[in-house]
């Protein structure tokens, strides 16, 4: 989206300090930078409070940003930077417009690993839209992180066909409810994920892993061995094969398969203890 009609100044009155905007060599693909537009000068761009964005790709007069779902093109002079602003961004009314500056916080205490303010900004984006999927799933990703799986599964129920998010939701969902061993549950939500992605690989390593759980090993091992030379190289493939062959008494060829999955990812503390088990 080409947005028009810019402002020409490159200072900004906010917290009560002058707030230099970027230089045209300022930004770099995957900065996160300040978007002000206290005059709401910019067409069509309808948040007045300072907004945190991603920048998707820099030019030298303009940069792509993304807000929510929507690549915009932006003059650079409408940007502020700086870490100061982080902690000053203010939020000071429950409206609409503000959910995707919170989300946008939020999203950048995630990858710097604060999962607690990032919940903070979560909640009160979840407070203004409780039925935002982009927030539902930041919240089930924050509780996830934080090892409360009951939590998170409960708020990843929510997505349904159709919503956004909704395939990312069946694979976390799954991947929980084989953490809980609820295999026949597990094995539901792959089975709804594959009817949409019949041949993603990693949907099918999870309805392997399911399988196996159900004592339906042999199954499992008919699933992922057509795939064997496509995925020779997937150590999350290998060893779900291995365990499944395991399962089936195949001991052979399963510390075959987990020992290539050990060596591709010598730290996975899962396989090194089924490789373990299956060498026994």
């Amino acid at each position: 989206m080409d947005i028009t009609g810019m402002h020409s100044s490159v200072k900004h009155e906010f917290a009560h300090s002058p707030v230099e905007t970027v230089s045209p060599e300022g930004c770099n693909a995957g900065d996160y930078v300040y978007l002000y537009d206290p005059d709401n000068q910019l067409e069509d761009f309808p948040y007045s409070t300072p907004l945190l964005v991603k920048v998707i790709k820099p030019s030298y007069e303009t940069l792509h940003v993304l807000v929510g779902d929507t690549d915009y093109e932006i003059p650079r002079e409408c940007f502020a930077s700086g870490e100061s602003l982080f902690e000053q961004c203010p939020v000071n009314e429950p409206t609409e417009k503000l959910v995707p500056n919170l989300k946008a916080r939020a999203q950048v205490l995630l990858d710097r690993g604060d999962l607690e303010r990032a919940r903070i900004f979560l909640d009160q984006a979840q407070d203004i839209a409780p039925d935002n999927p982009t927030v539902n799933m930041l919240l089930g990703k924050v509780a996830m992180y934080q090892y409360r799986l009951r939590d998170a599964l409960e708020m990843l129920q929510v997505f349904d066909e159709g919503m956004p998010h909704y395939e990312e939701a069946l694979m976390l969902r799954t991947k929980m409810k084989l953490a809980f061993s609820e295999y026949a549950q597990a094995l539901e939500d792959v089975e709804r994920a594959l009817r949409i992605l019949p041949d993603n690989i990693d949907f099918l390593i999870l309805k392997s892993n399911a399988l196996t759980g159900l004592k339906r090993a042999e199954e499992a091992v008919r699933l992922l061995q057509p795939f064997n030379l496509d995925h020779s190289d997937n150590a999350a493939y290998l060893h779900a094969l291995g365990v499944a062959n395991c399962y089936c008494k195949n001991f052979s060829i399963s510390r075959g398969l987990i020992s290539k999955a050990v060596s591709m990812e010598p730290s996975h503390f899962e396989y090194r203890v089924d490789l373990g088990s299956v060498c026994i």
